[in-house]
C-alpha cells in the first residue's frame, strides 16, 4: 500500500512539474521556430540587397553614368526581380550612390514574418533590416598595381611629390591599415585609387578619397615567361668619360647647365672648354656585370632585348640613354637601374616579341626590396610597362617624369615618390603602336562587395 502511495506520489510530481515547465518549453520552441523563420528571410533578403547593390555598382563600368541613373536601374530590378519569398510582405529601399568610390549602398528593410512568439513582444519581430555595398573597380584603365600584401606603403608619396595618375587605377595589395600613404603635402590623383587595407593621408592627399578593403588584384603579368637568355655577349660593360676626364684634372666641370668641361686659361682668362657628348651605339644581347653608362655620353640602344645580368644598368651623370622598341631584362641579385640625377632618358618598348609592351622585366628570383631608382631632372618619356615584382620602384626628382608618353604603367612591389616629382601615368593608348599588357591598361572592370 505504502508503494502504490509512492507511485502515486511521483506521478504526481511529474504531473506538476510538466504543467510547470510545458509552457516555458512551448514558449522556447516557438520562439526558436520565429528565430529560424526570421533568419531564412533576412538571408534572402541580404541576398537580394546585396544582388541590388552589385548590379547598380556595375553601372560604373559604363561610361558616362549618372547617380540618377544607376539609382533609377536599381529601382527598376528590384520592382521586376523580387523573389516569391521577398513578396509576402512590402519592403522599402534606399539607394546611396557614392560617385567618388564607385559605390552603391542597397539597404532594404521590411515587416518580419508573422511568428508565434516574437511577434507578441515589444521591439521584437516588428522589422528586419539589411544594407549592402557594392564597389565597382578597373572601369577605366590600370595603371599602378602595388604587389606588396602586407606592409605601409605599398604606394607611397611624401614632401612634395604628385603621382598624377588621373585617366586611370591606382591599386594596393596590402593589407596594412596604412597600404597607401601620401604625407606632407604630396598628392595621389587617380580615376580611382584602391586599397586592400585601408589608406593614411588627409582628405587633401587624395583625389578622390581611397576606396578601401580592396580584394587583391592579382600580379596581372604572373603568366609573360621570362626571355631566353643566351651566353655572355659583353662584361662589365662601360661607355663614356670618367670622373676625372669629365670635370678636368683642375677641377672644371659642369657650368650654366652645360655638358661639363675642363678649365682652360687664355692670358688670365678662365673659360669652361666642353667636352664633346660621346655617342656610342649598343646591340641587344646579354650584358654580364651590368652597362654602365659613365659621364658626357649619349647611348644609344638598337631595337630589342638586353639582359643585365648580375650588375646593374646606371645612367650617369651628363649621360644620355636612349632607346626605341627596348627592353631590359634584370636578371640576378645585382641587376638594378639608376638614372643619375643630371642624366636624360628617353625609351619605348618593343612593339612584338616575348617583351612587347614591356620596358624592365624583373627576374622573379630578385631579392626583395631591391631599389631601382629614377634620380634624373629629365626623364620625360617612359612609353611602356614596368614590371618589378621583387623590387622597390623610387621616383626622387624635381621635375615631371613620364609626362611626354602615351602611356606609362606599373607593375611593381612598391612604388616610392619622394622630393617634389610629378609622375605623370598617362593612358593614351590609341595613339600609340606600342602594345599594352593584358592585365594593365584599359581591362574589364569587376564589381565587389565590400565587407
Amino acid at each position: 500500500m505504502l508503494d502504490a502511495r509512492f507511485r502515486a506520489s511521483k506521478k504526481g510530481n511529474v504531473a506538476v512539474m510538466t504543467a510547470v515547465l510545458l509552457p516555458a518549453l512551448l514558449l522556447a520552441v516557438g520562439a526558436g521556430v520565429d528565430l529560424q523563420r526570421w533568419g531564412s528571410q533576412r538571408a534572402r533578403l541580404q541576398e537580394f540587397a546585396d544582388m541590388l547593390a552589385l548590379r547598380g555598382a556595375r553601372e560604373f563600368l559604363l561610361a558616362n553614368t549618372s547617380a540618377s541613373q544607376i539609382e533609377s536601374v536599381v529601382q527598376s530590378i528590384a520592382d521586376s526581380s523580387l523573389p516569391d519569398d521577398l513578396e509576402m510582405a512590402p519592403f522599402t529601399i534606399d539607394v546611396d550612390v557614392n560617385a567618388q568610390d564607385a559605390a552603391v549602398t542597397v539597404s532594404l528593410a521590411q515587416p518580419a514574418p508573422r511568428g508565434f512568439i516574437l511577434s507578441h513582444v515589444s521591439s521584437l519581430g516588428e522589422e528586419l533590416s539589411v544594407a549592402s555595398t557594392a564597389v565597382a573597380r578597373g572601369g577605366m584603365n590600370v595603371c599602378v598595381v602595388a604587389l606588396q600584401d602586407s606592409g605601409v606603403g605599398a604606394v607611397s608619396t611624401n614632401d612634395d611629390a604628385l603621382l598624377d595618375a588621373t585617366p586611370c587605377s591606382v591599386l594596393s595589395n596590402s593589407t596594412s591599415s596604412a597600404g597607401i600613404a601620401a604625407t606632407g603635402a604630396s598628392e595621389i590623383r587617380a580615376g580611382l585609387i584602391c586599397s586592400a587595407g585601408g589608406a593614411d593621408g588627409t582628405s587633401a592627399n587624395f583625389t578622390p578619397e581611397p576606396t578601401t578593403d580592396c580584394p587583391v588584384y592579382e600580379d596581372p603579368l604572373a603568366g609573360r615567361p621570362a626571355p631566353a637568355v643566351g651566353a655572355c655577349n659583353e662584361y662589365n660593360f662601360e661607355a663614356g668619360y670618367t670622373k676625372a676626364q669629365s670635370s678636368g684634372s683642375d677641377g672644371g666641370g659642369l657650368v650654366g647647365g652645360v655638358l661639363g668641361g675642363v678649365t682652360d686659361v687664355v692670358e688670365g682668362v678662365a673659360s669652361i672648354v666642353k667636352i664633346p657628348l660621346v655617342e656610342i651605339q649598343i646591340n641587344p644581347g646579354v650584358y654580364c656585370g651590368g652597362i654602365k653608362v659613365k659621364f658626357n655620353a649619349r647611348a644609344v640602344f638598337k631595337p630589342g632585348i638586353y639582359v643585365i645580368k648580375d650588375g646593374p644598368l646606371a645612367i650617369g651623370k651628363y649621360s644620355e640613354l636612349k632607346g626605341q622598341n627596348v627592353a631590359f631584362y634584370l636578371l640576378g641579385d645585382t641587376s638594378t637601374f639608376t638614372f643619375d640625377r643630371d642624366a636624360k632618358v628617353t625609351m619605348s618598348a618593343p612593339k612584338s616579341g616575348p617583351l612587347a609592351g614591356i620596358l624592365f622585366f624583373e627576374d622573379r628570383g630578385a631579392p626583395l626590396n631591391r631599389v631601382h631608382a629614377i634620380y634624373s631632372e629629365d626623364a620625360r618619356e617612359f612609353l611602356g610597362t614596368f614590371y618589378l615584382p621583387r623590387g622597390v620602384l623610387r621616383v626622387d626628382t624635381q621635375n615631371p617624369v613620364a609626362d611626354a608618353s602615351a602611356y606609362t604603367a606599373l607593375v611593381v612591389r612598391k612604388l616610392e615618390l619622394a622630393g617634389a616629382p610629378t609622375l605623370v601615368l598617362n593612358a593614351d593608348y590609341s595613339s600609340t603602336d606600342v602594345p599594352v599588357p593584358d592585365g594593365v591598361g584599359p581591362v574589364g572592370g569587376e564589381v565587389f562587395l565590400r565587407d
